[in-house]
């Protein structure tokens, strides 16, 4: 996007073009603080990451909206074994988000977490997940919107 300043289309964008930084993701490039909630996050070869394995690991970033926004991210790698890579929406805590999440090779759920017990909204079986797929959650009012690639899951 050479000649356009492309932060002017989003409220959070964060490219993670910064340096490495093994306990910190700083702020995204649009300004806010990601901040740790579980466990530490960091920043390697441009790509946030969390060293600390089989354990819940939540990052967030407060975009000051609630609701009818899209918010998306670009997943450099899926998980493997007991990892759940996704997108929180609506975090609290660990316990307290929605969170539409890779929970097996080929199937990602859509869950409501409230104290910590776990509620399935949406069950997508038979994926084709490939490094760089983009996951995508649209809210309108209360209705959720969920996309792998741009193409609709389900609501």
């Amino acid at each position: 996007m050479i000649g356009a300043d492309y932060k002017k289309s989003y409220i959070v964008l964060d490219t993670f073009n910064r340096a490495d930084n093994p306990s910190s993701l700083g702020n995204a490039d649009t300004g806010q603080a990601w901040i740790a909630k579980d466990n530490v996050w960091g920043i390697l070869s441009g790509e946030a990451y969390t060293p600390a394995s089989g354990s819940p690991s939540l990052v967030i970033v407060d975009s000051g909206v609630s609701t009818n926004f899209k918010i998306s991210v670009r997943m450099a790698r899926w998980g493997v074994g007991s990892q759940a890579p996704g997108l929180a929406i609506r975090a609290i805590d660990s316990d307290n988000m929605f969170r539409f999440t890779q929970v097996k090779d080929t199937i990602i759920m859509f869950q409501k977490k409230v104290a910590g017990t776990i509620i399935t909204l949406g069950n997508y079986t038979e994926l084709t997940l490939s490094d760089n797929d983009t996951l995508s959650v649209v809210l309108q009012g209360n209705v959720f919107k969920l996309y792998l690639n741009d193409t609709l899951l389900g609501t």
